[in-house]
C-alpha cells in the first residue's frame, strides 16, 4: 500500500485525480476497502452505486472533509492527506464542490454566494468582485438573478447558482453530489445539459456522485461502481459500454434498474 508520500504506480496515466487503495470506514464500520481509479482530465466521472455504498463518503474523501482509514488521494502526483495543511488548503482552492440541494447561504443573494469565495481566496477590489460573480451567474444563466435570495427562486435555478459557487475561482475540477436529487425530468436535463456545456466550453473536468440513471447515461463518459456487498469497485468505464457488458448482475440491475439489458 502506498505510504502517502510517493506517485501512484499508474501516473503515467494522465489523471488529475487518482485514487490509490483507499478504505473508507467509521470506526470498525467498512463502507469500501482498498478501491483505485484515476480521473481523466476533461472527463465527466460518475460515482454510482446503490443506496449505502458509500458515494458521498467517497466525495467527501475526494475533497478532504474525511480522512481515509488507509491509502491516499492525488491531486496530480502530490498526496492531498500527506501533505501539510497549507498545502492542502492550495490543493483546495485549486478544486470547487457542489454539495446536495445546492447548501447556498439564505441569508446571501446570489451574487453574495457566489461573491464568497471570491473574497476569501483572492485579494480584488470589492467592485471586481461584483463583476465576477455576475459573470460566473451568467455562465448558468442566472445574469439577472444576482439579487434574488435562495427561497425566491426555484430548486433548478438553486443548484445552477451553486455550480456557479462552485465555479467561482475558475477550478480544473468541481465535484458535484447529486446535482439533479429533487429536480424533475426537464429541469434535471436541463442541468445536465449545462454540465456538458461548461465541459465543452471550459475544459472543466467534472466527478459526480448520482444515483438517476437519466443523468448518468447523459453526462458521463467515465464511471465507477461501488458494491456496498463486496466493499469494494465491481465495475468501471463508460456506462453505455458496461450496461452493455458488466459481468456483474448487481451492475446491470443497477443501470437497467431490473429491466433487461440491450
Amino acid at each position: 500500500m502506498p505510504s502517502g508520500s510517493e506517485p501512484p504506480a499508474a501516473a503515467a496515466e494522465a489523471a488529475v485525480v487518482s485514487v490509490e487503495r483507499l478504505t473508507m470506514a467509521f470506526g470498525e464500520r467498512v463502507l469500501q476497502q482498498d478501491i483505485s481509479f484515476r480521473v481523466r482530465p476533461g472527463s465527466v466521472f460518475v460515482v454510482m452505486g446503490g443506496s449505502g455504498s458509500g458515494k458521498s463518503t467517497l466525495l467527501r474523501h475526494l475533497v478532504g472533509l474525511q480522512t481515509p482509514a488507509a491509502g491516499a488521494v492525488y491531486y496530480g502526483e502530490e498526496s492531498f492527506f500527506a501533505a501539510p495543511p497549507e498545502r492542502q488548503d492550495a490543493i483546495r482552492a485549486s478544486f470547487g464542490v457542489m454539495y446536495q440541494q445546492g447548501a447556498l447561504w439564505s441569508s446571501m443573494t446570489l451574487g453574495e454566494n457566489v461573491a464568497l469565495p471570491l473574497q476569501e481566496r483572492v485579494h480584488l477590489p470589492p467592485h471586481d468582485v461584483h463583476e465576477l460573480a455576475l459573470l460566473k451567474l451568467a455562465l448558468v444563466g442566472l445574469g439577472d438573478f444576482a439579487d434574488y435570495y435562495p427561497a425566491e427562486i426555484s430548486g433548478g435555478m438553486r443548484k445552477r447558482a451553486a455550480i456557479a459557487r462552485a465555479m467561482a475561482l475558475d477550478p480544473a475540477i468541481v465535484f458535484l453530489d447529486e446535482p439533479s436529487a429533487g429536480l424533475d425530468p426537464l429541469t434535471s436535463r436541463r442541468l445536465d445539459d449545462l454540465l456538458l456545456e461548461l465541459r465543452a466550453s471550459l475544459g472543466t473536468t467534472f466527478v459526480v456522485v448520482t444515483h438517476e440513471l437519466a443523468s448518468i447515461f447523459a453526462i458521463a463518459d467515465d464511471s465507477v461502481f461501488l458494491d456496498p456487498a463486496t466493499r469494494g469497485i465491481t465495475a468501471r468505464g463508460d456506462p453505455e459500454r458496461l450496461v452493455r457488458e458488466a459481468a456483474d448482475p448487481t451492475v446491470r440491475a443497477f443501470l437497467t434498474r431490473g429491466e433487461v439489458a440491450p
